[in-house]
Parts: C-alpha cells; sequence; structure tokens
C-alpha cells in the first residue's frame, strides 16, 4: 500500500469519480484507475461499486475510507512533527544540574526556557559535578550545569556566571573563642584545608556532604556552620541564621554548562546551549 493510493482513493470519493479526481490532481485518468484496482487487489476487496455508471462505495470502501483519512492525517502531523523537532520546538531534553544550582538559578531560567518551547519534554538528572560529567560521558545527559573547578578537557564548557563561597551558620558560632565546626560541600573540603593551612590555622570540618541542601539543612538546625556557594542560599534565609561572604580572590565557582560537542545537540538541545548564557544571573 502507498501514500499515493490512499490520495487518489480520497479524492475519487471526494469528487464522486474519477474524472473529477483527475482534474483536480492536475493527472490523466488511467493512472488513478491502476492504482485503485492495485489497491483492491491488495486489500482483497472492493473498494467501489461500479454497476452503475457512478462509483459508489461499498461497506468495505466506507469503512477503508475512514480509515486512509486517519492514516493520510498521521502523515501530515508526523511531517509537521519532524519540521517542529527539526526546528527545536520539539523533542526530549536530557539535563543535568548540581543541586546548588537548582532553586535560585536554574528553575527560574528552565521555567522561562520552558514557556518560550511549550512542546519540548524535559528530562531532569540531580547529582554531583563529577557524577553529571560521567553521566555525559556516558550518554544519558546532553548537557549539564555544574560548578568549577573540574578537570575534563573533553567537554565543551560556556561560563554562565561567578559565584562565591558563603559561611552560613548560628550567630554563637561566629563569636565563640573554640574552633568553629564546619559543614562543607565535599569537593570544596581540599581547597578549605588548604586555605586554613597557609594561614597557620587547622579547620574543624566537623561534616562532609554531597550537596548544598544538606549543609544548610544542618547549619539550620545548629550542627555547625555551613560552606556553600551564595547561590545555593535561599533569599528567605532564616533570621537566626548569620551570612558571611569567604575571601573572594580564593574562594570562587564559575558556574558553566557543559556538552561533549554542541553540534551534536539535538534541535532543542541547542536552543539550550543558545540561549542560556543570554540569561541574567
Amino acid at each position: 500500500m502507498e501514500i499515493r493510493q490512499l490520495i487518489y482513493f480520497i479524492e475519487v470519493v471526494k469528487q464522486k469519480g474519477v474524472t473529477q479526481a483527475a482534474k483536480a490532481l492536475h493527472m490523466t485518468q488511467p493512472p488513478i484507475t491502476r492504482q485503485l484496482h492495485l489497491l483492491e487487489e491488495e486489500l482483497g476487496c472492493s473498494l467501489f461499486d461500479r454497476s452503475s455508471r457512478r462509483l459508489i462505495l461499498t461497506e468495505a470502501g466506507r469503512h477503508f475510507y475512514e480509515r486512509a483519512q486517519t492514516i493520510l492525517g498521521l502523515c501530515d502531523a508526523t511531517v509537521l512533527d519532524m519540521a517542529n523537532y527539526e526546528a527545536g520546538h520539539q523533542g526530549t531534553l536530557r539535563l543535568g544540574v548540581v543541586s546548588s544550582l537548582e532553586e535560585r538559578v536554574f528553575t527560574p531560567h528552565l521555567l522561562a526556557f520552558s514557556q518560550k518551547y511549550p512542546q519540548i519534554r524535559f528530562e531532569i538528572f540531580n547529582a554531583n559535578t563529577y557524577q553529571l560529567l560521567e553521566k555525559l560521558h556516558q550518554g544519558e545527559l546532553e548537557m549539564a550545569l555544574v560548578r568549577t573547578p573540574f578537570a575534563d578537557s573533553q567537554l565543551v564548557s560556556q561560563s554562565l556566571a561567578r559565584d562565591y563561597l558563603v559561611a552560613v551558620g548560628r550567630e554563637s558560632f561566629f563569636t565563640a573563642a573554640d574552633p568553629m565546626p564546619l559543614l562543607v560541600y565535599r569537593r570544596w573540603q581540599q581547597v578549605i584545608e588548604a586555605y586554613c593551612q597557609s594561614r597557620g590555622m587547622k579547620p574543624w570540618i566537623r561534616l562532609c556532604c554531597d550537596t548544598a541542601q544538606t549543609t544548610l539543612s544542618l547549619a539550620k538546625e545548629g550542627m555547625g556552620v555551613g560552606i556553600l556557594p551564595m547561590s545555593a542560599v535561599p533569599e528567605d534565609l532564616p533570621s537566626h541564621l548569620c551570612l558571611k561572604k569567604l575571601d573572594e580572590a580564593y574562594f570562587t565557582s564559575e558556574i558553566v554548562m557543559v556538552c561533549l560537542d554542541p553540534q551534536l545537540l539535538t534541535p532543542a538541545a541547542k536552543h539550550f546551549w543558545q540561549e542560556m548564557p543570554n540569561q541574567p544571573f
């Protein structure tokens, strides 16, 4: 069965005859007549009652007419879908994002992008930077929003914004004479230790974890002072917590978007890759 046979069949039914259908399709009659016969042979039934001078649909023909309209409708819809996909208006976008960027950085920009491209579907993966980079290399993600520092020369990156670290905790920790118990995001542990040692201090790292949310939650409960990126701190920080900015010359990080090759991204992902750097952070 060929698409053209369905087109001829539907046009013959609409025009109520082969002659009229041929005129509408800008064709001669013989090719249409031949294709209708081939179609009936393939289906194993007669689509028209030819006992009279007019072509009249048989019961099978009426049933097939409904099916043929549905099939051609699906073909048209598929062509439109593929055009939208190629234009980047449809498809599935597989993104990775580190937890510390979700609330204040990633979510507002994802919402804005989704409003501009309402037909795009999203799959969001949350993990730490190194886990997301691994997923990129395994092909599970198209791109990821992560933080520096990291070492991976195989990735293409775009810098989106600079961020800095802050200390968040109850005021009593900042005024006490005792060493400050620190709650640190694991990937910053060595940086913090090196900084303190260069100044003749030994930090008391009471806890290491892999998410900024865990660090902040425990700081809220008074377990210690959380060291985390400023972008991970909510705007409605509880009043019983103090926030101190760390040495920006030493404790800075960049928010970057990374992928393996921008040219190999799906059309929807290319839109995201091109538009994210233009968003305010």
